[in-house]
């Protein structure tokens, strides 16, 4: 598995934390049920993904809605807040991946899963976002 798929696969069990109050565990748990398993690698990726997003939830989303040109968090789609808060996790959090790659994966993801407009949006709120962390 490619670390893309690994990170979509992040996204899109991210994107189901929306609808499920449970643990991340249990969400990557659900998501695999009926698939097969990545490898020890790709799982422990996805699960750092989605366990570190879920846990600094509060601050991603401060830092995403302080991006956001005349829109409110709440306004975005869900599709969108998800892409946002992978992106915006790795960009904060994670040091391995640069932020070129973060932003440039998130572009990609909303090209697959979100509206016409949302690419250039999503780039836009991550690269005010990495304006700050160069600050």
């Amino acid at each position: 598995m490619s670390r893309k798929t690994a990170r979509e696969d992040a996204f899109r069990i991210l994107f189901s934390a929306q609808f499920q109050q449970v643990s991340p565990d249990s969400l990557i748990s659900r998501y695999f049920d009926n698939k097969e398993l990545p490898e020890i690698k790709d799982l422990e990726f996805i699960r750092q993904e989605v366990s570190g997003a879920l846990k600094n939830q509060d601050d991603l989303y401060k830092r995403i809605e302080g991006a956001l040109k005349d829109w409110k968090l709440s306004r975005l789609s869900q599709v969108d807040r998800a892409i946002l808060q992978i992106a915006a996790y790795e960009m904060v959090y994670d040091e391995d991946i640069p932020v070129s790659v973060s932003i440039n994966e998130a572009v990609e993801l909303a090209k697959r899963y979100s509206s016409d407009a949302a690419p250039a949006f999503i780039n836009g709120v991550l690269g005010t976002i990495a304006k700050e962390l160069e600050a």
